[in-house]
């Protein structure tokens, strides 16, 4: 009995897919409406000036939920963008609104581990990882503005990046 446990656990460590699949309460490819639903009322839809001051350059995309989050000691803002294509699940971007930077900056590099891309200057801080499907992103502009971002590398058709 003991080994067939044993074996179980050794099967869905081996065959588990990667923590960072995903975000949080989302999964790549949920419709606003379920996104909604997943964060259990955290998540709302954005106004006007919310959908403004995040749209993304170039590609002209606009943030259509947003959500409080919260993780250990850090404080965030989260919105979340969908693809135009049939409004799907695929970026989302948190921006830090407590908590030190520095301390968040080593926290990713401890659970991500070696960065893709790893730019740390003075003013500006850029790092990239990749964790299973996903792109996880860190940019920190000085001390004021802290952004994390995840996106998914590729669809289940193996499009995207």
């Amino acid at each position: 009995m003991l080994r067939r446990f044993i074996l179980a656990a050794v099967l869905v460590v081996v065959i588990s897919p990667p923590c960072g699949a995903d975000w949080q309460y989302t999964k790549w490819g949920m419709t606003p409406a379920e996104v909604l639903a997943a964060s259990k009322g955290a998540a709302r839809a954005t106004t006007e000036e919310e959908k403004q001051g995040g749209r993304l350059r170039p590609s002209g995309q606009e943030p259509v939920l947003v959500a409080p989050w919260k993780s250990e000691q850090f404080e965030f803002t989260a919105k979340f963008y969908f693809s135009k294509e049939g409004e799907r699940l695929n970026f989302v971007y948190l921006r830090l609104v407590s908590g030190s930077p520095d301390a968040l900056l080593g926290d990713l590099k401890a659970k991500y581990s070696k960065a893709l891309l790893s730019d740390e200057g003075e003013f500006l801080v850029h790092v990239v990882w990749h964790s299973g499907k996903d792109q996880v992103s860190y940019l920190a502009l000085g001390k004021d503005v802290v952004l994390i971002s995840y996106q998914q590398l590729s669809d289940a058709n193996n499009h995207g990046l």
